[in-house]
């Protein structure tokens, strides 16, 4: 079930993230149950599926939230993506 202890929002690479460098972000759970998953990217960009890639312009902190959603309900995620 998409608890959200079990979910985990990786972002790769995880540190020395560049303004204009391509980010793969992923939910690391096996996906059993979920039937969405929806990114906020915390620039404004948003983006959908179990595994994406963003680009972010600017440096800064970026706030960067998944919710998953299915059978068993949604849950959210949040983690933060410093970029240099």
């Amino acid at each position: 079930s998409p608890s959200s202890n079990q979910r985990s929002a990786d972002a790769s690479p995880s540190s020395g993230i560049h303004a204009g460098q391509a980010v793969t972000l992923r939910d690391s759970s096996d996906g059993a149950g979920v039937d969405a998953w929806e990114w906020n990217f915390g620039d404004g960009s948003r983006g959908m599926g179990q595994q994406v890639s963003h680009t972010w312009a600017r440096p800064g902190n970026y706030t960067v939230t998944l919710v998953v959603s299915g059978r068993y309900g949604s849950a959210t995620r949040t983690t933060t993506v410093t970029v240099t």
